[in-house]
């Protein structure tokens, strides 16, 4: 998942399987995760299990978070890098 400006502000990425197939249980091989690039008061996860995302199967970083403008951004809660059957 990519966003990039003013796509990100605001932007809650929660809830989802990232990475993943379709039941969450085999890691498909994908770049990076979740990348942000600039933008503000993105959420990634939360502190429910409702909230929590599964990111899996990156080659590359599993949350990217690039610093050009980005501020107030919250990771938490997350399986990253996880291999799904072993949730």
């Amino acid at each position: 998942m990519n966003a990039s400006g003013a796509a990100t502000t605001g932007l809650q990425v929660q809830g989802n399987y990232i990475g993943t197939g379709i039941a969450g249980t085999t890691s498909i091989a994908n770049g990076s995760g979740v990348r942000l690039t600039g933008g503000a008061a993105a959420t990634i996860g939360g502190a429910t299990t409702a909230h929590r995302n599964v990111i899996a199967g990156g080659l590359g970083h599993g949350v990217e978070i690039n610093a050009n403008g980005s501020a107030a951004v919250t990771v938490s809660g997350n399986y990253i890098k996880t291999a799904p059957p072993a949730l």
